[in-house]
């Protein structure tokens, strides 16, 4: 388990974050200032992935390329705004729950 303390981002990247980590479990990157979900290393075993009160916009469908495996989705506080924007997270066939508290995709009719 890493949680975001231990994050520095330069840049838009996380310092220090490689594939070494690829067999993390649970990750935990909020509000360390990362810029695109591309910056991520490869990661095969998380089933928590906590990516809330990032910058980065879209990009979510590199999500099942570097993430194929987890099963939570935490992407609160980002200004996701339609349905489009989060339709690439249908490739990751073992999500179970993504959180998206505070986006503006959740006050559309029929969210």
């Amino acid at each position: 388990m890493l949680k975001n303390s231990f994050f520095r981002s330069y840049k838009g990247k996380i310092e220090g974050f490689t594939d070494d980590f690829g067999e993390l479990e649970f990750l935990s990157t909020i509000n360390v200032g990362l810029t695109s979900v591309a910056n991520l290393p490869k990661l095969h075993k998380p089933k928590t992935l906590e990516l809330s009160d990032n910058r980065f916009s879209g990009g979510l469908e590199m999500l099942a390329e570097k993430c194929p495996n987890f099963r939570h989705l935490n992407l609160s506080g980002k200004k996701i705004k339609d349905l489009c924007t989060i339709r690439p997270l249908n490739k990751l066939q073992n999500l179970k729950s993504l959180e998206i508290f505070n986006g503006e995709v959740t006050s559309l009719n029929n969210y």
